[in-house]
């Protein structure tokens, strides 16, 4: 096997390509990371047919270790709390919601039905024996972002351009 060539992610689908499903995924490792916090993902099958979750995975914080069962939301809504209750547990695995954005009310409901979570923008709750994370309150950057583009078109300068087009 050729040294410089890289293994596959075990966060793409069967045949390599990134899914919406795939990047939140990953944008949420990369905020977990930020708070030292590591995770190991054992099992990724995002979209399976049958009610299953998306991924298996080990957080570690120091010597802390949790075993989590994550489904992956893109845009998560209040009645996601609800399905994943219904969802057949593992054994000595705790239910995660990983999404890119989480809002406050659902933090909140997640966190008072015993869901750990984690989202894009780093807001997360995680509960275990020796790790305890609550954070909340940080923005989801990309609608930002998205809104203040669509504000800039209806500027002055802006406007002169499309006219300009038209």
């Amino acid at each position: 096997m050729n040294k410089t060539a890289k293994p596959r992610q075990k966060t793409r689908d069967l045949h390599g390509r990134q899914t919406a499903e795939t990047a939140v995924f990953e944008a949420v490792g990369r905020a977990l990371a930020e708070q030292g916090i590591e995770w190991d993902v054992q099992e990724f099958q995002p979209r399976r047919e049958r009610a299953a979750w998306d991924a298996q995975a080990r957080i570690r914080k120091g010597a802390t270790e949790l075993r989590v069962q994550i489904e992956i939301k893109t845009h998560p809504r209040i009645e996601h709390v609800a399905m994943m209750q219904l969802l057949a547990p593992v054994e000595g695995y705790v239910p995660m919601v990983v999404a890119g954005y989480i809002p406050p009310p659902l933090a909140h409901r997640l966190k008072e039905a015993g869901i750990l979570f984690a989202d894009a923008a780093g807001n997360a709750f995680l509960e275990g024996p020796g790790l305890y994370l609550w954070i909340e309150g940080r923005k989801d950057q990309l609608r930002l972002q998205a809104q203040k583009e669509i504000r800039r078109a209806f500027q002055p300068t802006g406007l002169k351009i499309l006219f300009a087009i038209l």
